[in-house]
């Protein structure tokens, strides 16, 4: 090969190499999970094709050459392939996944090639060094690089097309005869697959680490390239634990597929204009049924429909002693959400429903009125022709609350039917989604989850200890570090928040002995001539009637407090191990703003490192389904002025980290 067509096969891999490069960084410096996957499947192209270019200098070794540029040939028409994909996230089909394995075969047979003629077994032996040393080894490097990310490719597209006909298979309908059902045993290939793909992916990475990039000869790749690189392995410790991540799902899901027998999940639809601990009033529920991937119909159902016959055979239930403060008489599964711990609440909702006559569930999903208008965002308006209406994400909520807050609907038996049909419409809409609505609707759900809009409880420990890895579960803080979980339980008996919005301002100090005290004022605004379109639903009661709790640290010292009422107080008396609390009603009356006042000290939460700065987080819970505004300022020992402020919606939970010198 003469120096110009050296220099122009060199700059052929140049270019089949900058745009994954350019991807990598570009995913890399994005947020979330799934473009860390994505950045580790971009990955996979730039070592194959750093190797290409680096084999297409050495002229003496011509079959591995041809090799590698073939190889990089197929690995072109493979990013040509699924460029729709990185652009627009979504499940590719059958046909491109065929495609895609198709070109990732032939080249890691040409990768393979390459690292027959370069020699293997050399290679192999010096796995266990940091660095593999001079040119020849770097190019070996990086084709054992490529070889290995090809095999990845092969395991995944092998587990996807295993996957591919029930993911785009009707998720809520029964099996057939052109999709069999979905089974324990293709569950476990798919795993082991994975599993395959994430061990090669890290021999690939290993691999590429050892290369010494300093030793390929000059022009070989740009600086800026190998910069990329460099950028990108490093990357890799950040990567691999969410696809690590991904593995333990995969080993959880035959339970919560439903493939060795029928997994249930207790559905429950709060009302966030009357909240609760977790969220709001349940007001319908539902059970929903999995079996082999496949989710039954069901329906929604008003929650009375299931608490009246129970009470009226008991006619006494109360609640949990932990809460003396209930003013309710008889406790159903409509208040079982009064811990503000998500698991805790789910677990009394599973017994709930076991009394009163329910199935054995395996799980709880709490959704709020937000998460259902997202979906209906994706999946587009349903009719409900029973009652002449078409229902938009936009107007979902003023609709229901029309046709079942109404005083017709609240004395008939049928209070939730509007809802009901609406539930069934809802479900019906859901047949059939496209690949891409599914990533929509799954990347809403995440989000939610999030912000606590949506929230999961399973009894499977392992697959419950996951979502807590996600910070998906919903607890209470606890651990080390300060704390703050401010709780209401609106017991109006009426829909004061939607009118109802609280300002929470702490004023935090630290001393020198690593103490933080908080200067805590509370202000509730219940306004109804914010919305005096739906004053209705307050139904003549204009004073707000809460039960407030705070949650601290469990050695958290109370200074001073004032503001609550004198009923029922709960002063360093807990209902959640581990915690601090203090508990008390609280009156505020239609158009007064009502503040409240609390001083605490919690010992030994901030510390000082060995460079003499103060370090300090405090966590702050956002009570999912409330409107809450945080104003936050944290002053370090002997400093004048706040080293950290904040002012802004909390809207999830916050963790506010200082690095101060003292």
């Amino acid at each position: 090969m003469d120096e110009r067509a050296r220099v122009g096969a060199l700059r052929r891999m140049q270019g089949f190499v900058s745009p994954y490069a350019t991807r990598v960084r570009r995913a890399i410096a994005g947020r979330g999970r799934a473009r860390r996957i994505i950045a580790a499947v971009a990955l996979i192209g730039v070592l194959a094709l750093v190797a290409s270019a680096a084999v297409s200098i050495y002229q003496q070794y011509s079959e591995a050459r041809a090799a590698a540029s073939d190889g990089a040939l197929h690995l072109k028409r493979l990013q040509a392939l699924l460029e729709p994909e990185l652009h627009h996230p979504s499940i590719p089909d059958a046909g491109t996944l065929s495609a895609a394995q198709h070109e990732l075969g032939v080249a890691e047979h040409d990768f393979a090639l390459t690292r027959r003629d370069l020699g293997q077994g050399a290679f192999s032996a010096a796995r266990n060094a940091p660095v593999v040393r001079g040119s020849l080894g770097a190019v070996a490097a990086l084709a054992a690089a490529a070889d290995e990310a090809c095999l990845a490719g092969l395991d995944l597209t092998r587990a996807a097309l295993v996957l591919e006909p029930h993911i785009h298979a009707d998720l809520f309908a029964s099996a057939s005869a052109s999709v069999p059902a979905f089974t324990a045993s293709a569950m476990a290939s798919v795993t082991a697959d994975y599993e395959d793909a994430l061990r090669q992916l890290t021999l690939a990475v290993g691999d590429a680490q050892r290369a010494d990039l300093a030793a390929l000869p000059s022009g070989t790749l740009t600086s800026e390239q190998i910069a990329e690189l460099h950028q990108g392995l490093a990357a890799w410790p950040r990567i691999a634990p969410q696809l690590e991540m991904v593995d333990a799902w995969l080993r959880v899901a035959p339970g919560l597929l439903g493939l060795h027998g029928t997994t249930r999940l207790l559905v429950e639809l709060m009302d966030q204009g009357e909240t609760r601990a977790t969220g709001g009033y349940i007001g319908d529920y539902g059970v929903m049924s999995i079996e082999n991937a496949k989710i039954a119909p069901f329906s929604l159902n008003d929650v009375f429909t299931l608490d009246t016959p129970y009470l009226r055979k008991t006619r006494v239930s109360r609640p949990p002693t932990a809460y003396p403060w209930w003013p309710f008489r008889g406790f159903g599964l409509r208040d079982s959400n009064l811990s503000p711990d998500f698991p805790t609440s789910a677990e009394l909702s599973l017994r709930q429903l076991a009394l009163e006559g329910g199935p054995d569930a395996q799980g709880v999903v709490a959704i709020t009125a937000p998460v259902i208008a997202k979906t209906l965002e994706v999946v587009g308006p349903i009719e409900v022709p029973e009652y002449h209406e078409v229902v938009t994400a936009q107007n979902m909520e003023a609709l229901v609350r029309r046709y079942t807050e109404n005083a017709a609907a609240r004395a008939s038996s049928k209070h939730e039917q509007f809802l009901l049909l609406m539930g069934q419409a809802f479900m019906n809409k859901l047949h059939g989604l496209s690949a891409t609505q599914l990533v929509m609707i799954a990347q809403n759900m995440l989000a939610s989850l999030r912000i606590k809009d949506l929230q999961v409880y399973l009894t499977d420990p392992q697959a419950e200890a996951l979502l807590s890895r996600l910070g998906f579960d919903g607890t209470l803080a606890r651990g080390p570090g300060d704390a703050l979980s401010i709780v209401d339980d609106d017991l109006s008996g009426n829909k004061s928040n939607l009118f109802t919005t609280l300002a929470y301002k702490d004023e935090v100090t630290l001393d020198t002995q690593g103490s933080a005290t908080h200067q805590l004022a509370i202000t509730y605004s219940f306004d109804s001539a914010t919305h005096p379109e739906l004053r209705r639903y307050l139904y003549g009661r204009r004073i707000y009637r809460t039960y407030l709790r705070i949650y601290t640290p469990p050695d958290a010292k109370l200074n001073a407090l004032d503001g609550f009422s004198q009923r029922f107080q709960q002063i360093n008396k807990s209902d959640e191990p581990g915690r601090q609390m203090w508990g008390g009603y609280v009156y505020i009356r239609d158009g007064v703003p009502y503040t409240l006042h609390f001083s605490w000290s919690t010992p030994g939460v901030a510390t000082r490192d060995a460079s003499g700065q103060w370090r300090y987080t405090l966590t702050v819970q956002r009570q999912a389904g409330a409107s809450q505004a945080l104003d936050l300022a944290i002053t370090a020992p002997g400093a004048p002025t706040p080293a950290l402020r904040y002012a802004g919606a909390l809207d999830h939970d916050h963790a506010f980290s200082l690095a101060s010198e003292g």
